[in-house]
């Protein structure tokens, strides 16, 4: 029983598994938005010299800063409900194999 227990509860988890890629992977898609965004105002810089401007770096920091956002946007609720759900699968699995030794404890022959 409990071998099928752990095998039911890795199965759970490999349900919910994918909330927990998509909150590790949306900040990185952040971070890449963000690298690109200021790789475009240093571009932004380099092309216009001393003439550069904060209207000319606006749209380069722009992006950096809207795909941080959305980075975080994505992520943090993915990992809240990841954990909210993975924590579900512990208690429920605790709980049936705490059923299951109970279940099994009843029907064990008394000795007197």
């Amino acid at each position: 029983m409990e071998e099928v227990a752990e095998e039911e509860t890795i199965k759970l988890h490999q349900k919910i598994g994918w909330l927990s890629l998509i909150g590790n992977i949306a900040p990185m898609m952040g971070l890449f938005g963000t690298v690109l965004g200021m790789i475009g105002a240093f571009n932004e810089i380099t092309r216009l010299g001393a003439n550069v401007t904060p209207k000319d770096l606006s749209q380069g920091i722009s992006t950096a800063l809207i795909t941080t956002l959305f980075g975080l946007f994505v992520a943090m609720p993915a990992l809240f409900f990841f954990f909210m759900y993975r924590n579900k699968v512990i208690k429920v699995s605790l709980e049936i194999t705490a059923i299951a030794a109970d279940l099994v404890e009843r029907f064990r022959p008394q000795v007197s």
